[in-house]
């Protein structure tokens, strides 16, 4: 695997087109700034292509969703067509590409056969990104990190030397490989699945005197997660967790507790969390995607958040972080610093919303806590949940 990684890592920087077929790269040099194309899918990256259409040298055509065209008419002002009205228009045609934007296998799956079987030239949205040079106008969530993986062999090297198991080297490795290829394949062979995440990774363990601080609760899944590794049987919970929407659910889930022992084991804390304590402009989205505007915009009083660090928001010391929020991550660390430094709690930390989060997460960390072991794990079969986890 580090052999495939610098491999990967020398053809990336000698070709800044690596892992684009041929046939494809001709196309976008050919046709640019006028190339027209047909995104595959309307649940996974299709909204982020319609937004910056204007801004990058690429037409959207339509979008191609069996189901969704039967109600509406089209997305975002883009027209929704079937599939088989999208073959009928693009087959032949040398000046069209497809984008796959689906996250999940099956859709994913079913595309990439409709396009080989009728010679439809097709990308997946990472070779488009790619492709194109868009990373710029994209969430920093969805960029390429290719480039920065490049750029930085020998701390990856490093990072690898680091991990306390083999099976981590091997995760961190398939990540970089993806990430340099644009080969989700490389995840097939060390994915686990979404519900082994933070509690059932191999790593940590728990007992009854845990005290969670669930740094982007959402809904109160890892919550829920505590519950079930200890039985019900823990000391204390902090939900902190910003979006309006998703606080209303931790009430509810709150409420469902009461007159129980666990109702009093869980505190709400309707914040983000970062290094000090400040006021942002947040988007109130419900689920798992919310997050702090990357950018100064225009923003109600209703929809600003309150920012404060992880140690103000504690009361005793924490045994378990368990953090997901949206790139605030090596932010929110810096707010822990005491608790890192005088508690040395266990970590479950998200690492997969910047390009430099697999370093930079560990380097702080480790600065605060150079006992710590690491391990890494990758949950799931898409770009998404690659979580780092620190313990003694």
């Amino acid at each position: 695997m580090e052999m495939q990684f610098l491999e990967s890592a020398a053809a990336l920087r000698n070709n800044p087109f690596f892992g684009i077929p041929q046939d494809l790269c001709d196309i976008v040099a050919k046709h640019a700034p006028s190339v027209r194309l047909f995104l595959l899918g309307s649940k996974g990256f299709s909204e982020h292509i319609i937004a910056i259409a204007r801004e990058g040298n690429f037409i959207v055509e339509a979008v191609v969703d069996d189901f969704l065209c039967q109600k509406e008419s089209n997305l975002h002002g883009t027209p929704l067509i079937s599939t088989e009205a999208f073959v009928s228009k693009v087959r032949g045609q040398h000046d069209v590409v497809a984008i796959n934007t689906c996250g999940y296998d099956k859709p994913k799956f079913f595309f990439n056969h409709v396009c080989r079987t009728n010679g439809i030239s097709h990308m997946s949205f990472e070779q488009f990104v790619r492709a194109f040079g868009i990373s710029s106008l994209l969430d920093f969530r969805i960029e390429d990190w290719g480039p920065y993986i490049a750029d930085n062999v020998e701390r990856y090297q490093k990072l690898a030397q680091r991990l306390s198991d083999d099976y981590s080297v091997q995760t961190l490795y398939s990540v970089l490989n993806y990430r340099l290829t644009c080969d989700p394949s490389y995840y097939y062979e060390i994915e686990r699945p979404y519900s082994a995440l933070y509690f059932r990774s191999g790593l940590l363990s728990f007992g009854k005197s845990e005290k969670m601080v669930d740094c982007g609760a959402s809904a109160g899944e890892a919550f829920m997660g505590l519950a079930e590794a200890t039985d019900g049987d823990f000391a204390h919970s902090w939900l902190v967790e910003p979006d309006r929407f998703n606080i209303h659910k931790l009430q509810d889930l709150r409420r469902r507790y009461a007159g129980t022992p666990l109702a009093s084991k869980i505190s709400i804390h309707g914040c983000g969390v970062g290094e000090a304590p400040c006021r942002v402009a947040f988007k109130h989205e419900g689920g798992y995607g919310s997050s702090i505007h990357t950018a100064d915009v225009a923003c109600s009083e209703e929809d600003m958040i309150d920012v404060r660090p992880i140690d103000e928001i504690v009361d005793d010391a924490p045994s378990f972080i368990k953090m997901d929020v949206e790139g605030a991550e090596l932010s929110a660390l810096k707010g822990a610093r005491q608790s890192l430094k005088n508690h040395a709690p266990k970590l479950a930390i998200s690492a997969y919303h910047r390009t430099s989060d697999l370093l930079e997460i560990t380097d702080y960390v480790i600065q605060q806590q150079p006992g710590y072991k690491i391990g890494l794990r990758h949950h799931g079969h898409f770009r998404w949940d690659t979580c780092l986890y620190f313990y003694q």
